[in-house]
């Protein structure tokens, strides 16, 4: 299945851009049987936070304050990231009746394999990490969280291509969980910008077949 992609949308915050993917899944029935695709990017760096995040835990709190940077919480769990430009955004809407995403453990690997597979003519080497992390030699490049609703499951995730890495130290500390394969390394070690232009990985996006 392609997924149906939303565009024509007018979003100019943060705020509204995390408030349109939870109101958009809450939304559709329970008898709607297509899978949506929503892409963005923030023109100006923002910190998120997953659900279960503290930002006195996860943010460098004085740096973030004193450069005025928005801290967010999404709905979604997983770790906390910043965004802007260089950061692709992608928000995919999957029916819950939909037979390979029927628990989170199918649906985190059934969705990863689908985007790893549209992204290899980029890269050869992609492997998925840790349940929902894109790497090329064992680095990351793209991190992804679900939130399940009612009829909906919102998986979202997020694509480095040209990303200002050293942004990440300045205003995020050393996550309070990481998976094993992060072996403690720190952001400059452990990310990297995947070697793609933004207009190609949003063509490959919106003709993932799931």
């Amino acid at each position: 299945m392609k997924p149906k992609y939303i565009n024509n949308l007018t979003i100019n915050s943060t705020t509204e851009h995390l408030t349109f993917d939870d109101t958009f899944a809450k939304q559709l029935p329970a008898d709607n049987k297509l899978i949506y695709l929503r892409l963005w990017e923030l023109p100006n760096h923002a910190i998120i936070l997953g659900r279960s995040n503290k930002e006195t835990t996860e943010v460098q709190l004085l740096q973030s304050q004193k450069d005025n940077l928005e801290i967010h919480k999404r709905s979604s769990g997983g770790g906390t990231v910043i965004l802007g430009p260089g950061c692709l955004c992608y928000s995919f809407f999957i029916p819950t009746t939909f037979e390979p995403c029927n628990s989170i453990q199918k649906t985190n690997s059934h969705v990863m394999q689908c985007i790893q597979k549209t992204l290899s003519s980029v890269h050869q080497h992609i492997t998925v990490q840790g349940h929902t992390d894109l790497c090329i030699n064992n680095i990351k490049f793209s991190g992804n969280a679900q939130r399940r609703f009612r009829h909906t499951i919102l998986f979202h995730g997020t694509i480095l291509y040209n990303f200002n890495l050293p942004t990440i130290n300045n205003y995020l500390k050393h996550p309070s969980k990481e998976p094993k394969y992060r072996q403690k390394r720190t952001h400059l070690d452990f990310l990297t910008n995947i070697n793609s232009s933004k207009k190609t990985l949003e063509h490959l996006l919106k003709n993932i077949i799931f």
